[in-house]
């Protein structure tokens, strides 16, 4: 009885962790984007 509560409890931790880490890849992406962007206007500014 207790392992299974364990069980549940890790499943549901690990749950959390994933959706912060799908957060923060999706966060790192959006910045790579923007710097990307930003990066891209720079060069064309300049030739």
């Amino acid at each position: 009885m207790n392992n299974n509560k364990k069980l549940v409890m890790v499943r549901d931790m690990d749950a959390d962790l994933w959706h912060k880490v799908q957060i923060a890849v999706l966060k790192a992406q959006v910045k790579t984007a923007d710097w990307l962007e930003e990066a891209i206007r720079e060069k064309l500014k300049k030739s």
